[in-house]
């Protein structure tokens, strides 16, 4: 099969409904540079030494920024994108009662600390080993373990929506016996890669006027393009990734105005991080058998991505199920708040 052919398969193959995921066209990347269980074994998990519920250091010189809604037992939010931190916590869960909600910026993204700004190198390889080092699932779900730590919880009730949906269920899966409840709000569909649906860019064109076809193309070919991302400036990603909100803007209606944050506050390595560690082809499925919490599936009615989604990850787990928020979209934590919570809060009281 030619390199182009991959390619191609490779972008058809990708989802990130919800945010910022780019197919970069590594034909020579086949499996996943993230590995299943790897990070229980990981021998850095505990904080930094400074670290304190009002201080997320989860490692030495990495400060997660976060934000608390309400008093109570301690919710972990986990955001998507990838890469796109929100500037403001979902008002969804100003109406949680009884709970104290911990929102947080990703490494890499929003507020946190960045451990990539740019590369020097000319070795792809190299730039690879520690971008997906640095910023990949591996540290990405290592973090949710720290923060469980630091907020001295022995088990977590976790939120993840888009590509954090993945993200939590791909924790729950290696910290089966951490986790208390899971709610999967929209999640990203990567669990199985490439998906057998429609893939994000594909359904965006679609989506798109006609008139906007020749733009997207373009956009689209100088997007994917991986090694030319190692020698670009952050600035330089920010203005390139930030199209892919305002294409879906277009497509899709005005996205809340705190999911669409400024180019500056994009995450532009963390996207590109999370790419690396999901390779070309993966089936993550099977692991989420071992998560025996209660699991709860949102699926907003309008969503772009398809139903099936939702039922695919509720399907996995032992005890997971689906719930559909009428007249959402994709963010409906943030645009019908009063239906998420409502659904959020009977699962929670649920025994």
């Amino acid at each position: 099969m030619s390199r182009r052919r991959l390619l191609f398969r490779v972008l058809l193959g990708l989802t990130a409904a919800g945010g910022l995921l780019a197919g970069i066209g590594l034909w020579f990347m086949g499996k996943p540079l993230f590995q299943q269980g790897s990070v229980a074994g990981m021998q850095d998990l505990q904080p930094a030494p400074d670290a304190t519920p009002a201080h997320w250091e989860v490692s030495p010189g990495i400060v997660l920024a976060h934000h608390t809604q309400g008093e109570g037992a301690p919710i972990l939010v986990v955001h998507g994108g990838p890469g796109i931190a929100p500037t403001l916590p979902a008002p969804a869960w100003r109406q949680l009662e009884g709970w104290a909600v911990h929102s947080y910026d990703q490494r890499g993204t929003g507020a946190s600390t960045r451990p990539i700004s740019g590369f020097e190198g000319s070795s792809v390889w190299t730039n690879i080993k520690a971008l997906e080092g640095a910023l990949g699932i591996q540290q990405q779900l290592a973090d949710i373990e720290r923060v469980r730590r630091i907020l001295g919880e022995e088990q977590l009730t976790l939120i993840g929506h888009s590509y954090g949906g993945l993200l939590a269920a791909l924790y729950a899966a290696e910290m089966p016996d951490k986790v208390k409840q899971l709610v999967l709000i929209s999640p990203a569909d990567l669990l199985v890669f490439p998906s057998p649906r429609d893939d994000l860019f594909t359904s965006l064109r679609s989506r798109l006027p006609t008139e906007h076809h020749t733009a997207f193309d373009t956009w689209l070919k100088d997007y994917l393009d991986l090694p030319g991302a190692f020698g670009r400036s952050e600035e330089e990603l920010a203005s390139l990734d930030s199209q892919l909100t305002a294409f879906w803007a277009d497509a899709l209606g005005p996205i809340p105005e705190a999911v669409n944050p400024p180019a500056s506050h994009l995450g532009v390595w963390h996207p590109r991080a999370q790419f690396l560690s999901m390779g070309m082809r993966h089936d993550w499925s099977k692991a989420l058998a071992a998560v025996h919490a209660p699991v709860l599936v949102l699926h907003g009615e309008d969503d772009l991505q398809s139903p099936d989604v939702a039922r695919m990850y509720a399907d996995a787990f032992p005890s997971g199920r689906v719930e559909v928020i009428d007249g959402a979209g994709h963010y409906g934590h943030y645009t019908h708040p009063e239906q998420v919570a409502s659904v959020v809060s009977e699962f929670l009281a649920s025994p």
